[in-house]
């Protein structure tokens, strides 16, 4: 019962001392929210909870060539850049799939070379692979967007290009979020690390050696003091590999 999510810590010992232990034996009075008793009920029944219609509907908004795309970032704290500011979320890497039809796939990606300001080779590369139609999909759209429109003050030239991107962005969380589907795997969460491996167990960030964005911070940060020219080469790939498998 301390797997519910976001069930205050109060309710969760009361149902400890309860004898309350499994997510499944949860009494069907005991107070919950609605994402919470939804956890509760498919634990116990052991079938996800699948909302075709809602799904058919997210799927038919979204037009050919998909663009599925991803973000990382670190934050100086002391600027680096021209105009920016202590602790701002600077770009330096997407992976971008995209799908021209539904039986195809193909990969593009960006890392900037550590030293230099890579907040203008990041958005010339992803405008030039983007193209302007298609729909954008990101995994929970506010940090991609928020980045995008930082790209576009920093260099106005590129504004419209950019307004126009951000008006074709969907957001791949939304039937997770909304619980158009929901399995136990999930433990209550829709974030991309447990929905991954609910719906495709073959792929997993198990196997990486950097596995949030956190650690690709740090590693991007690292790579501006290396000078082995093997570690800057297993870093950059390590990078390449923990993005790629965001998109």
């Amino acid at each position: 019962v301390f797997d519910i999510a976001r069930l205050a810590e109060e309710k969760k010992f009361t149902l400890y001392r309860r004898g309350v232990v499994e997510v499944a034996e949860v009494p069907e009075d005991f107070p919950l929210t609605d994402s919470q008793r939804l956890q509760v009920d498919v634990e116990r029944t052991g079938t996800p909870k699948i909302d075709v219609g809602a799904i058919a509907g997210f799927l038919d908004e979204l037009v050919y060539p998909l663009y599925f795309i991803d973000f990382e970032s670190f934050q100086p704290a002391v600027p680096l850049y021209e105009g920016t500011r202590p602790y701002q979320q600077i770009p330096f890497q997407f992976s971008l799939h995209v799908a021209d039809s539904p039986d195809s796939l193909r990969h593009e990606e960006f890392l900037a070379e550590p030293g230099t300001d890579p907040r203008l080779p990041f958005l010339e590369a992803l405008l030039a692979l983007i193209g302007t139609r298609g729909s954008v999909l990101v995994y929970n759209r506010s940090f991609e967007e928020t980045r995008l429109t930082d790209l576009s003050e920093g260099y106005p030239q590129f504004e419209a290009q950019v307004a126009a991107l951000q008006g074709r962005i969907f957001d791949l969380m939304r039937p997770f979020r909304d619980h158009s589907y929901y399995s136990a795997a999930m433990r209550g969460s829709y974030s991309i690390k447990r929905v991954l491996p609910a719906l495709v167990p073959e792929l997993s960030y198990a196997a990486l050696r950097i596995q949030d964005g956190t650690q690709a911070s740090i590693a991007f940060e690292r790579l501006g003091g290396e000078a082995d020219r093997r570690a800057i080469r297993r870093i950059r790939r390590e990078l390449r590999e923990y993005c790629r498998m965001d998109t």
